[in-house]
């Protein structure tokens, strides 16, 4: 793979800003972390993986329906506040 050697200027509060090929080639869209991570030759910047970036990579055992999980949320958080104590929720009370 090719190279892609581009020379940024650092602003007075260490600052660069990522071209805009880099960007697309990486996949980092405004309010995505990025890290440096040291390399033989020096840094090597790379996009931080979240949570997101793995959906669809495990598939559950069945089928989830939506709805019966909001239902399952809606008895089981009040019984649970119930059972430990805690006052519930106005809205689930």
């Amino acid at each position: 793979m090719p190279k892609v050697a581009t020379k940024l200027r650092v602003s007075k509060k260490g600052q660069i800003s990522i071209p805009k090929q880099v960007r697309n080639k990486l996949g980092i869209k405004p309010g995505d972390i990025v890290v440096f991570e040291q390399a033989e030759e020096g840094f090597v910047l790379k996009k931080k993986k979240t949570a997101l970036d793995y959906v669809g990579y495990i598939k559950p055992k069945k089928e989830i329906d939506i709805d019966e999980l909001i239902e399952k949320a809606r008895i089981d958080v009040p019984e649970t506040l119930r059972a430990s104590g805690t006052a519930p929720l106005s809205r689930y009370a």
